[in-house]
């Protein structure tokens, strides 16, 4: 229903992504957390969230890609 009706809140789309995370439908959730991070590129939780995704699918060079422009965007993702 938020995504209907503010289809650039970041957040919405993060949050049906979680969703589906939880119910282990990873390319659903990245196909989400893409789009948030289209709206809000500069948000490393993003990134680090998808990050996880993609090493559930199996992805390890996605999965790097998304840590590494976590960790550039927030130092806390560096560990």
């Amino acid at each position: 229903e938020a995504i209907r009706i503010k289809p650039r809140a970041a957040r919405a789309y993060e949050g049906r992504g979680y969703a589906y995370a939880y119910l282990q439908k990873y390319e659903r959730a990245i196909e989400d957390y893409t789009l948030a991070i289209r709206i809000e590129p500069q948000t490393a939780e993003l990134y680090a969230a998808r990050a996880v995704f993609y090493h559930e699918l199996g992805d390890p060079q996605r999965s790097m890609q998304d840590w590494e422009t976590a960790c550039e965007l927030d130092k806390q993702y560096c560990d």
